[in-house]
């Protein structure tokens, strides 16, 4: 089975495809008058994208390859593919808003920077893309469709929760022996944290592309705020 070549038409191919299906259901629904049926596409998809990360997991199960250090759902974007579908069925706008950061800015990275051996049409494969390339069109949806609105304090809130899951994932991998959250080892395949140095050093490279991540994905809130303050500011007044 031929492996994974990063930034290569095998790479290229799976985001072109969600890219375009994603953008059909954004154009098709974001106008649907029900509120409710919106919220039920964001919940079905989610539970596809869960549904795939658990079928990996139960198939390692009846094989007999499941191993307590690597697969439980402890990387980030396994763990938010279980808090996505309870977020969204408990309509928490909060904890929705924390999902934007570590969602886009966490399964982002990983479809940049994959870390899977083998290429098409390995198994590994489609579902490392079907969950990561998933996570950020339904994440999209959600903020497109659903009209979810960010702010400072979600950014904050984001990101002090995601210390706190680091130092969490730090001890545990400590004690296990495990690598959740690539804390002890950098990903096999390459990423940006080979820039960084050795442990433990890239963690602190780690922490700067999250506040980085995050930031960014700041920027279209700030601008729309900021076009709206414009608009507010230089609309003329009613005589009265």
């Amino acid at each position: 089975m031929a492996s994974f070549e990063p930034f290569t038409l095998q790479h290229l191919m799976p985001v072109l495809i969600g890219i375009g299906l994603f953008w059909l259901l954004i154009s098709r629904t974001r106008q649907l008058p029900s509120a409710q049926s919106r919220r039920m596409i964001a919940i079905v998809i989610s539970f596809a994208v869960w549904g795939i990360m658990f079928s990996r997991t139960f198939l390692k199960l009846v094989d007999g390859s499941f191993s307590i250090t690597e697969d439980l759902p402890l990387y980030m974007c396994r763990l938010v593919t279980w808090l996505l579908p309870i977020a969204l069925i408990l309509n928490y706008r909060k904890m929705l808003k924390v999902l934007y950061f570590w969602v886009l800015g966490g399964a982002f990275q990983g479809t940049l920077t994959p870390d899977i051996s083998h290429g098409f049409p390995a198994m590994e494969y489609i579902g490392y893309f079907a969950v990561h390339i998933g996570l950020i069109g339904v994440m999209i949806y959600i903020t497109v469709v659903q009209k979810l609105r960010i702010g400072w304090p979600d950014f904050w809130r984001a990101f002090v929760i995601a210390q706190f899951y680091l130092l969490f994932l730090i001890g545990l991998n400590m004690m296990m022996g495990s690598n959740y959250g690539y804390t002890q080892v950098k990903p096999s395949g390459g990423s940006l944290l080979d820039y960084f140095g050795p442990w433990p050093y890239f963690l602190l490279g780690a922490e700067l592309i999250m506040l980085v991540s995050f930031l960014v994905l700041m920027v279209p809130f700030l601008i729309k705020k900021h076009q709206h303050s414009r608009t507010t500011v230089s609309s003329p007044g009613r005589e009265v």
